[in-house]
């Protein structure tokens, strides 16, 4: 597989979606009631989308204040192509919301900050941004992410820019990611329509499934924070029900709730669910891990499902992403025993 660098450093950022002070169209984008307009669907699919976030098509709003800053960011390290990262962004007390955006291209999602009492009571003074992202399917090799705080006046912080560069790319007819935002080891399963589980104790499955990234196993940290399985074309890949679930294995001593998302894609689509939503995102709780509780369930979904037949359309190329950032909340972690 190849991989693609994010260079991160501190990043924030907030959205003005008024009328008062843009003249920009802007839909929530998710809510079930709007539909995604032209030029959304487009920055989605050459970037990417924010979930429960929203969408304005227009340049990035000017920089117009030096006290509106982004103190942290959090979040999954590396990510495929159509892949998801739930990304935390800590600012300071007076932004009331973050902007998103790409360097030098129109269109960017603005979404709200929160006070510190939905996050850890470490972080209970703090103000955070919860960023659901799901990468676009045609993203390019290279391009800079933008990110600034605002406030409800108008103001706008300095841009942090994040360069993203491609590591690796792979290809696959069907995929199913898992990223997450701790340094801890969480897994993610696959069941097979005839039963066989794909996962960390059977990686490969008689019909071409293959768990190709197993991050942070054993709590033996190597920052990828993402599991993916797929198949690539000449599998056979049975009709039937798949069922998709995740295990925090191991919480490796981390204190904070663990963030994580999960998508699954055939034939470069988002797969339609029987069960649960895709993409999806949930939270573990410290307690969560294996010993204490079993796998979650996330999502269930039937192939062909009414998706386009193999060979029908192209097989989508596997882009991996990696986002290299500094964090000023980050411990030394304690190793937990191997896997059996």
């Amino acid at each position: 597989m190849k991989i693609a660098k994010f260079n991160f450093t501190k990043l924030s950022v907030l959205l003005v979606c008024t009328g008062v002070l843009l003249t920009i169209s802007c839909s929530k984008d998710n809510d079930g009631n709007k539909q995604d307009n032209e030029a959304q669907i487009e920055f989605k699919n050459d970037y990417f989308d924010v979930l429960e976030a929203d969408f304005s098509d227009g340049a990035l709003p000017t920089s117009n204040s030096e006290n509106l800053q982004v103190i942290d960011i959090m979040g999954n390290s590396t990510v495929l192509a159509g892949g998801t990262n739930p990304i935390t962004v800590k600012t300071s007390e007076n932004a009331t919301d973050v902007i998103v955006g790409v360097k030098g291209e129109s269109g960017y999602y603005t979404l709200p900050t929160q006070s510190g009492n939905n996050m850890t009571s470490r972080e209970a003074m703090a103000v955070f941004a919860s960023i659901q992202m799901l990468l676009g399917e045609d993203i390019p090799d290279s391009f800079d992410l933008a990110f600034a705080a605002a406030d409800d006046q108008g103001h706008v912080g300095e841009y942090k820019y994040l360069t993203v560069n491609l590591l690796d790319s792979g290809i696959g007819v069907l995929h199913v990611s898992l990223s997450w935002d701790q340094e801890n080891d969480v897994d993610l399963h696959l069941i097979e329509p005839d039963g066989e589980e794909i996962y960390f104790g059977n990686r490969y499955s008689s019909t071409g499934g293959e768990l190709d990234i197993d991050s942070n196993a054993a709590c033996s940290i190597d920052g990828i924070n993402n599991e993916n399985i797929f198949y690539e074309d000449e599998s056979e890949i049975d009709e039937g029900q798949y069922e998709v679930l995740v295990d925090l294995w191991s919480n490796c001593n981390i204190p904070d709730n663990t963030n994580y998302m999960v998508s699954a894609y055939y034939n470069g689509q988002l797969l339609q669910t029987s069960e649960g939503v895709n993409p999806t995102s949930a939270t573990f709780t410290p307690d969560d891990e294996s010993a204490n509780s079993d796998p979650v369930s996330v999502m269930k979904f039937q192939l062909p499902n009414g998706a386009t037949a193999r060979g029908e359309r192209p097989v989508r190329s596997e882009k991996l992403y990696k986002f290299n950032f500094k964090s000023e909340t980050k411990t030394q972690r304690v190793l937990s025993p191997e896997k059996m």
